[in-house]
């Protein structure tokens, strides 16, 4: 990206869309749907965002080893819909 050369990065999703786009093209022809080939970059994308969330998750934990951090769990804030029930159904 320093560089402004985006040709390993096209070849990259060429190579990894390609299997998809083969079978879509080879497949038999009574059952294929022209819908296959819109997910080939959808599934690519997904996979490497769902990596890239893996890597965050495991360099993060191993950070926390080393600044020697105890594990603790996220803490949410629930919010009520706005609907109040009765005590006598709450319990």
């Amino acid at each position: 990206m320093l560089t402004h050369d985006f040709s390993p990065f096209i070849s990259w999703i060429i190579l990894e869309s390609s299997p998809f786009i083969i079978h879509a093209l080879y497949d038999d022809k009574n059952s294929r749907k022209f819908s296959f080939l819109i997910y080939s970059p959808i599934s690519w994308l997904i996979f490497h965002l769902s990596t890239y969330v893996e890597y965050r998750a495991l360099f993060g934990s191993m950070k926390d080893i080393i600044m020697k951090r105890e594990a603790t769990w996220g803490v949410w804030t629930r919010t009520g819909c706005g609907i109040k029930l009765n005590e006598d159904t709450a319990k």
